[in-house]
């Protein structure tokens, strides 16, 4: 998989996590951060966009509390 499929992978599911849903709230971004994480613990998305990703979150998280 190419490594802009694989950014694109982590990019969707931020949408997906933060919205609303019937069944669920969305997210935080504690939240989706945490959410990342567990699905690159398990493989099923590619770590280093993972980390990235949660680097961008924490830092979204750090920007708010300021």
């Amino acid at each position: 998989m190419s490594f802009e499929a694989r950014i694109l992978r982590v990019a969707d599911i931020f949408p997906a996590m933060c919205q609303n849903r019937p069944y669920r709230k969305g997210l935080d971004a504690e939240g989706i951060a945490a959410f990342i994480g567990k699905l690159s613990q398990q493989g099923r998305v590619d770590e280093e966009v993972a980390a990235l990703a949660c680097a961008c979150c924490r830092e979204a998280i750090q920007m708010a509390r300021a």
